[in-house]
């Protein structure tokens, strides 16, 4: 309801718009408990979260490559680092190359999967996901 809402506000004819969320936390409703993590050993359901990306049809006439890498890219894991440099190529936001990263960015052809780790609630240990 609510992302539908707030792609209406911005989904006017002939405008040039991106939106993305991702979830902060997932949670495991299987499990009786609620929460969102707090444990050591957590399930799938509270560290694998939605990342949505909606784009305006201008935005898309004006970044087929882009978007073409989206959507191949759709169901390849990712995890917060990819966050920053996808906002940034959406957004066309041009990094110097010490900086850049375009293996990180879902809308580059160039994106690849890396090693994601998970902190647990100790601050001082993570789990590497599969």
């Amino acid at each position: 309801y609510n992302i539908h809402n707030i792609i209406k506000v911005i989904d006017k004819p002939d405008t040039h718009a991106s939106f993305i969320m991702i979830s902060d936390h997932g949670e495991d409703f299987r499990s009786g408990t609620g929460g969102h993590g707090g444990n050591c050993s957590p399930n799938k359901e509270e560290y694998h979260v939605p990342f949505i990306i909606w784009c305006s049809e201008k935005w898309i006439k004006n970044n087929q490559e882009k978007f073409a890498s989206i959507i191949k890219n759709k169901d390849k894991p990712t995890n917060s680092d990819n966050i920053f440099y996808s906002v940034c190529d959406i957004a066309n936001i041009r990094l110097s190359d010490k900086y850049d990263k375009k293996e990180w960015s879902v809308a580059s052809k160039h994106f690849k999967h890396h090693e994601r780790y998970l902190l647990v609630p100790d601050g001082k240990n993570s789990i590497l996901l599969k």
